[in-house]
């Protein structure tokens, strides 16, 4: 089994004393299983799309992994600081080809998400994904670590960006994914839950008066129903227009 001594001061060491081994190991989990899957699942799918090699999609998968895990070891070893610097690089490229796509990408079926190039193809905002939460991230530590520098600001003009970015191409997947994010992020740096719950009301204002009047319509029925003789006889009763109308079947009858 590797190890270190926590006195070692290699990249390697400080590395192994500081990476999260049980999600490395996870992700190792996870690799072994998709490549098994795929290797099981995708021999008769490239038959049936008369590929002659059977293990087409199993070549490809492992091409694409091997780069990946080097990747994610590299990535693995950089200080905070470097992590932060190849965020904003990823995302600024990345969200440079989002708005590519809109030129220069491949339509299918009328969403422009993909950019080809020799040998692959590739979506850009699977780049701006983790690259913008790490940089999302960055600003709103800089905002309370230092007040005078308007983290929160910049962090809502570049999720303004990217979200007209996503919305244009369409994809509306990454387009919540990615707000669902930031709003995390920003309630974990401070944003008032009452906001959120507000905003969220506000989207829907024509709820708020319906239900008030079957609560209130509820009530004056229930304090009406007290046993005692109606004094309006159906002759002299004139019709008007239901205050319950559009509630629900139980506060109508309790009404009558």
């Amino acid at each position: 089994m590797i190890s270190f001594d926590r006195t070692d001061q290699s990249v390697f060491g400080r590395w192994w004393w500081t990476v999260d081994r049980w999600q490395l190991g996870a992700l190792a989990v996870l690799m072994f299983v998709g490549t098994v899957l795929i290797t099981a699942a995708s021999p008769p799918v490239a038959e049936r799309i008369g590929i002659q090699d059977t293990f087409y999609f199993v070549e490809r998968h492992l091409m694409m992994l091997v780069p990946t895990v080097l990747l994610m070891g590299a990535v693995s070893m950089l200080s905070p600081r470097g992590v932060r610097r190849v965020a904003l690089a990823v995302f600024l490229i990345a969200l440079a080809l989002v708005y590519a796509t809109l030129v220069v990408g491949v339509e299918i079926k009328g969403a422009r998400r993909w950019i080809h190039v020799p040998g692959l193809s590739i979506q850009p905002s699977e780049f701006v994904k983790p690259a913008f939460a790490v940089v999302a991230a960055w600003l709103f530590s800089l905002s309370r670590t230092n007040p005078g520098f308007p983290g929160a600001i910049v962090s809502t003009v570049l999720f303004g960006v990217t979200l007209a970015g996503l919305i244009l191409q369409p994809d509306l997947g990454m387009t919540f994914v990615v707000a669902a994010v930031w709003f995390a992020q920003f309630f974990l740096a401070g944003l008032n839950i009452v906001l959120v719950m507000g905003s969220a009301g506000s989207a829907s204002p024509g709820w708020s008066a319906p239900i008030s009047r079957c609560r209130t319509s509820t009530a004056a029925s229930t304090a009406s129903s007290t046993p005692r003789r109606a004094t309006t006889t159906r002759s002299t009763a004139r019709w008007r227009p239901s205050p319950t109308a559009g509630c629900s079947a139980p506060g109508r009858a309790r009404g009558r």
